[in-house]
């Protein structure tokens, strides 16, 4: 009989079929004896922060253009420093 695992701990199939759908899991091995999720998912974290890079664009834009200042801005521009900073990890880390 076939085997699930969720990061080394043994469930069933239900729980095993509720995590894969959730995307939160990284499928990590799949045998005719068993099949192993890991917590993770780089490949959705890129997409969510890709995704909040695309929703800050307009501050960007305004603060080149002059129409936000540089503390207004400041908060924003040190997310999106970390959100790439944190893409180029993930990518490294698939590759």
């Amino acid at each position: 009989m076939k085997k699930y695992y969720i990061d080394k701990k043994e469930v069933e199939w239900e729980e095993f079929l509720k995590a894969l759908n959730s995307g939160d899991y990284t499928l990590t091995e799949a045998t005719a004896e068993k099949e192993v999720l890991k917590s993770g998912n780089p490949e959705k974290e890129i997409l969510d922060l890709k995704e909040k890079l695309l929703e800050t664009d307009y501050k960007a834009i305004k603060y080149a253009e002059g129409e936000i200042t540089d503390a207004e801005y400041e908060p924003i521009k040190q997310r999106r420093r970390e959100w790439r900073r944190r893409i180029n990890e993930l990518e490294k880390e698939i590759q």
